[in-house]
């Protein structure tokens, strides 16, 4: 057996063998991921039968994902905005919503689901900047919208931080039930974040909702 720096040098038979039946700290470290998320995706890989890992399994999961891209998390002051834009979007455009979502999701089923859905996004972006400019309605502005509701009660005087909050995207649903106000991904209690405003009590969370 030749020897480097003193010590003996396995054998190429020795190497294989031992780089079939790698244990789960080294696997880890060689895909720079945590052992816990082994554990928690067992079907990336086939285990040998002792519980080892051989080092083949790890190319073949590399090669596979190597062209993979994994789609950026919207914090929740995005993912509001986002949701309500799309809500109302929804809402004005009827049974359409229903088709849009057959299209995306026949697109979505013909080739890959993250680079199919980044060009989706790309593509109504740039429909939606070609056609703003075309559009019969002018947005309103606050002021105007100030002028307009000084000829109004004083309940709907009290109501502009919401209209405006609402034309910004920044209008938060409010559980008509529990109180719970809307942020991102889930329903919370007390405080509305800096910048946002609450909504009139007319929504329900989903707690309330399947209560």
């Amino acid at each position: 057996m030749a020897k480097i720096n003193g010590k003996a040098r396995l054998t190429v038979a020795e190497q294989q063998t031992v780089l079939k039946s790698l244990n789960q700290q080294t696997v880890g470290w060689l895909l720079v991921r945590s052992t816990p998320w082994l554990r928690e995706n067992p079907s990336c890989f086939d285990r040998n039968p002792d519980g080892t890992y051989d080092c083949r399994q790890l190319f073949s999961y590399v090669s596979s994902t190597a062209t993979k891209v994994e789609p950026a998390e919207l914090d929740d002051a995005a993912y509001e905005s986002m949701s309500q834009a799309l809500e109302e979007s929804c809402w004005l455009i009827g049974n359409q919503a229903e088709h849009f979502l057959e299209v995306i999701g026949e697109l979505v089923d013909e080739s890959g689901e993250v680079e199919t859905l980044a060009a989706i996004g790309q593509f109504v972006r740039d429909r939606i900047e070609a056609i703003t400019p075309h559009l019969a309605v002018a947005p309103r502005d606050a002021t105007t919208i100030r002028t307009e509701k000084l000829a109004e009660a004083e309940r709907e005087i009290s109501a502009l931080p919401r209209e405006e909050a609402r034309t910004e995207l920044r209008l938060l649903p409010v559980c008509h039930k529990c109180g719970n106000h809307r942020f991102g991904r889930s329903w919370r209690k007390g405080t509305v974040p800096a910048g946002w405003v609450a909504d009139e009590a007319r929504g329900i969370c989903d707690d309330c909702f399947g209560g």
